[in-house]
């Protein structure tokens, strides 16, 4: 019974291990983008629109897999946007308006974008001028606004819990295997 304990404890610590794993590469590649250089650039167009975004959806579990993807279909609120700027005396023009995949869900009863599109909408007006990050390995990769992985602070914590709740699995189980078997 001990050896099982143990081993459960020890995958629980394992999985926690990897969310926090994924959570530092979501850090680091955000430090990343965050220090990407800019340079000036101009806004061309800058508009809200709806979308449809998909998002593949997996059962927890399943007695058989399924042939085909299923996928969960919404609708949300994004940013179309067009900037042109120069790197290296060479023109480029951008369309990615943030660092990160972001969108606002389209709210029932509520057929508005979130007041923090609306800003950057308002900020970024046809001719405005803008600081434009782009990759240095890569120039024709870039992106306005800069806004933090979503997921990243999910998973430390997720991962944290889960380190925390394997060593107690580990230590407890250890202990009460040493004091049960003698009494």
């Amino acid at each position: 019974m001990g050896d099982k304990i143990l081993m459960l404890g020890l995958l629980i610590v394992a999985g926690g291990l990897v969310s926090v794993g994924f959570g530092y590469a979501a850090h680091r590649r955000d430090l990343a983008l965050q220090n990407w250089p800019t340079v000036p650039g101009t806004i061309v167009s800058c508009k809200i629109v709806q979308a449809t975004e998909g998002r593949l959806r997996a059962p927890a579990h399943s007695a058989a897999p399924r042939p085909e993807a299923d996928y969960q279909f919404s609708q949300v609120w994004t940013l179309e946007v067009e900037y042109r700027y120069t790197v290296q005396g060479v023109a480029r023009t951008g369309h990615r308006a943030t660092s990160g995949h972001w969108v606002e869900p389209v709210l029932p009863g509520n057929p508005e974008p979130g007041p923090r599109l609306q800003g950057l909408r308002a900020q970024w007006v046809e001719g405005a001028a803008v600081a434009v990050h782009y990759d240095p390995a890569q120039p024709a990769e870039s992106y306005l606004a800069h806004v933090e992985s979503p997921g990243k602070d999910s998973l430390f914590r997720t991962g944290l819990g889960l380190v925390i709740t394997g060593l107690i699995v580990v230590l407890g189980g250890q202990w009460v295997f040493r004091h049960g078997a003698a009494h």
